[in-house]
């Protein structure tokens, strides 16, 4: 059984008492990291206005959430920044002055997007990370044939951490950083997934090993065609795709980007099984992707939405009841594999609807009916759509 318990420094702000989750997680050697923000201890906003200053007390906080564990910052294996201003990023200089405080020369794997909008109106950036400490190994993951990004912009492409690969967003640039696909995003997204496949080639993995994949793409209709997108998915990956989450953002580090995919792989896997109980929709006759996988033991799940198990939408137009209908989905999916609510140590909330979350006391009594006072770590973040145009929220996540 993991061990697992719940990480709650004093100089980090507790979403406990009103937001009912925790700021993170350790489970075994693995810490879960909640999005973290410019809030300081006492719940006040650092740098308003200013996305340097605030990036500086988001990553801050995740060290003194580490630290508390006996971690580091540089057992961190995966970020993911959600801003509302892409510009930061852009400014390569600015951005990787920051990255140099915390990392060093390299920062680990790292996905940055512009989203619509954060929980509260005044965070302009969002930091959700893993951590694995006391790892046996750890090695970078760099071939030839992908190109570096380590030079310019300081974060490393992939990380093998004990056999799992966690690989950064990757897009449309190939090995001499030019653009592949100008205005196709068919063409974008297979060379984005060639790019995942030759980190993987590169240190003896394949793309059967992917557990988990995020697509962030500025143009949802994609993946709304769903001939076009499966016939690019069976390419790589045959006739069921690995869990997936597919959503719709405002932008991307480069404006003449149009997909970003993000993955974890695990390699030399004991077990490895599809997760597909008869009261949650199977998604791969039409869609070709499994709604979640259980290999050793964890479940990736893919974003739950509010379909029943007979692809019906539960809950037009009520963001509350989508939510139910989205996390009872995973329930089934755990219970499936003889694991419960209690067992998920990460999630992201994909919302059209940020004043949900904001509404603290309803989106905690829903939280409250499937975890109990403590909701796992997580993050939520308002996008712009997601794959159907009727879903308010979409929920992706891990259990142990």
């Amino acid at each position: 059984m993991a061990t697992r318990k719940i990480i709650a420094p004093s100089n980090v702000w507790d979403s406990r008492p009103k937001l009912y989750y925790a700021q993170a997680m350790s489970v075994d050697q693995t810490i879960y990291i909640s999005g973290q923000t410019a809030w300081d201890e006492s719940e006040r906003l650092v740098g308003p206005g200013d996305i340097e200053a605030q990036t500086r007390m988001a990553l801050e906080d995740i060290r003194r959430i580490l630290e508390a564990d006996g971690a580091r910052m540089s057992d961190i294996v995966k970020m993911i920044f959600f801003t509302k201003d892409i510009r930061f990023l852009r400014r390569g200089e600015l951005f990787a002055k920051v990255l140099k405080e915390f990392f060093g020369p390299i920062t680990p794997p790292c996905t940055g997007v512009q989203i619509g909008n954060l929980w509260n109106p005044d965070f302009m950036i969002e930091i959700e990370a893993y951590a694995v400490k006391n790892a046996r190994s750890r090695r970078l993951i760099a071939p030839p044939n992908v190109w570096d990004s380590r030079p310019k912009l300081y974060y490393a492409q992939a990380m093998n951490v004990d056999d799992t690969i966690y690989v950064s967003g990757q897009t449309a640039w190939n090995e001499k950083r030019k653009l592949v696909g100008s205005g196709d995003i068919e063409a974008q997204a297979r060379m984005s997934l060639e790019d995942i496949r030759r980190l993987l080639d590169a240190d003896g993995a394949k793309m059967s090993d992917i557990v988990k994949m995020t697509f962030f793409t500025k143009d949802i209709r994609l993946l709304r065609r769903g001939e076009v997108f499966a016939k690019v998915l069976k390419e790589f990956f045959g006739p069921v795709t690995p869990p997936c989450t597919a959503v719709q953002i405002a932008n991307l580090w480069n404006p003449d980007f149009l997909i970003e995919i993000e993955a974890i792989a695990v390699k030399n896997a004991r077990s490895r099984k599809i997760v597909a109980p008869p009261n949650v929709w199977d998604s791969r006759p039409n869609v070709y992707y499994a709604q979640a996988v259980n290999v050793d033991g964890t479940i990736y799940w893919s974003g739950q939405t509010a379909l029943d198990e007979k692809e019906r939408l539960v809950g037009l137009g009520d963001i509350e009841v989508q939510t139910r209908q989205s996390l009872e989905n995973v329930r089934r999916l755990l219970e499936s594999e003889g694991k419960k609510m209690s067992d998920v140590v990460k999630m992201i909330f994909f919302t059209k609807d940020i004043r949900y979350l904001r509404r603290g006391e309803l989106f905690a009594k829903v939280l409250n009916e499937f975890f109990g006072p403590i909701t796992p770590p997580c993050t939520g973040v308002q996008i712009l759509n997601l794959w159907n145009p009727d879903f308010i929220i979409e929920i992706e996540g891990i259990a142990k």
